[in-house]
């Protein structure tokens, strides 16, 4: 006897990074420039999030600075950072329902410390834990772990492999803490053919960035195709791409608002975030209001260099434009209430998403004029249930309790 489906209905995260996703939120007279270390405004935020039914609350990571130049660090609200299971397990007891994913590294941990990290942040939060596992971008890490040099890209992924096959083997331990929904979901980024490969493997929740419907559409396709390869259910691989809302009155108060934000972004700020994202080919030289010169191959993330090269190509972007692209954290999708819920709904039944891990400008103003103004018309069009389905973060994506992970030969160092 098979169990009826409820109807496909929309899922959120929001990623909360200091004083909002857009590099230069910190300055923004509206937001908090010290809301990174902040756990009151954490928790309120938490509780916004939470009481219009966001499904996830998300804390992204790296294990060093987050940046190369301190200088440029200094210009932006980032320079220091809560480690991320640490503050989820503290606002799990602020919170009832939210999901509460955290980024964790397969390159610089090991597999049986972070599958009892995990699995106590699920049993403490009463099912409500996800993992979204990377493979670290950052080669600054890994010094922090005695390395003389980060490991190459498609090693990282091979490492990733057998990491979370022995984390979920060790969830399924006597003796690891067990909540409600049996472990941890898993969360997953990536767009390279070693990222999508590996996702459609293991990932339950994949965020991308895509930027155009047509460039998500081919992703989700893409991804679905293969989990089903994999003899996965493709309606349980969900698929996230960013997106950063800016709600306003009108058009034009959008605009505005987008070119305030823009105003605030330092040269030095704007032509580091290209670099840096590029791999860390040195732009000094080149001019910003000039175009992005040849950029050779890195061993970092492939999948996004190639989109922002090929952004820049095909539509003639200065390095400046290029860096107002990519400032908001996921592109910014400004604009009246309708047009944003229009967004998401196209995006939604065309094929391009399940949901979407929404990465708010600045805080606490974006979020609070998105719960209350595009919240309520996602509900009306019967794409945002009212209510969560149940106590988990796996009865809440309509994700099924997993089965036991059989053993495996052999585990990560």
């Amino acid at each position: 006897m098979t169990t009826a489906r409820r109807p496909r209905t929309m899922s959120l995260g929001a990623l909360i990074h200091g004083s909002g996703g857009h590099v230069a939120a910190w300055r923004h007279p509206q937001a908090r420039a010290d809301g990174q270390l902040d756990f009151d405004f954490r928790a309120r935020l938490a509780q916004t999030l939470e009481n219009a039914r966001f499904d996830v609350l998300f804390v992204a990571d790296v294990l060093a600075t987050w940046g190369e130049d301190a200088e440029t660090l200094s210009r932006t609200g980032r320079a220091s950072y809560f480690e991320p299971l640490t503050v989820l397990s503290a606002l799990s007891s602020v919170t009832e329902h939210i999901g509460l994913v955290a980024t964790a590294t397969t390159t610089y941990n090991a597999p049986a410390d972070l599958a009892r990290r995990f699995a106590s942040l699920d049993q403490l939060s009463g099912g409500r834990a996800g993992w979204n596992v990377v493979t670290s971008l950052v080669p600054l890490e890994a010094a922090n772990f005695g390395f003389d040099e980060h490991l190459a890209h498609h090693l990282r992924y091979e490492r990733a492999d057998g990491f979370v096959t022995e984390v979920r083997r060790l969830w399924g331990q006597e003796g690891m803490p067990r909540s409600p929904q049996q472990r941890p979901v898993i969360f997953q980024a990536g767009s390279s053919e070693d990222g999508r490969e590996f996702a459609s493997r293991h990932g339950e929740v994949l965020f991308t960035a895509q930027t155009s419907i047509a460039g998500a559409q081919e992703y989700y396709a893409d991804v679905k195709a293969r989990a089903a390869r994999h003899g996965r259910d493709r309606r349980e691989v969900l698929v996230w791409p960013a997106m950063s809302p800016l709600v306003a009155a009108t058009e034009a108060e959008a605009r505005r608002r987008v070119e305030e934000l823009e105003e605030l972004v330092h040269d030095e700020v704007a032509r580091r975030l290209v670099q840096d994202t590029l791999g860390g080919f040195d732009l000094s030289g080149c001019p910003l209001d000039g175009p992005l010169p040849e950029i050779p191959e890195s061993d970092r993330s492939k999948s996004r260099r190639q989109q922002l090269v090929a952004l820049a190509r095909e539509g003639g972007l200065t390095i400046r434009q290029l860096a107002r692209r990519m400032t908001g954290g996921g592109g910014i999708v400004a604009g009246t209430p309708e047009q944003i819920a229009d967004h998401m709904e196209s995006w939604f039944r065309q094929g391009a998403a399940d949901g979407f891990n929404l990465s708010f400008p600045y805080f606490p103003g974006p979020v609070e004029d998105f719960a209350d103004h595009v919240v309520p018309l996602l509900r009306r069009r019967g794409l945002l249930p009212a209510d969560y389905a149940g106590t988990t973060l796996r009865e809440n994506l309509g994700l099924p309790s997993p089965a036991a992970v059989p053993a495996v030969a052999g585990a990560s160092r």
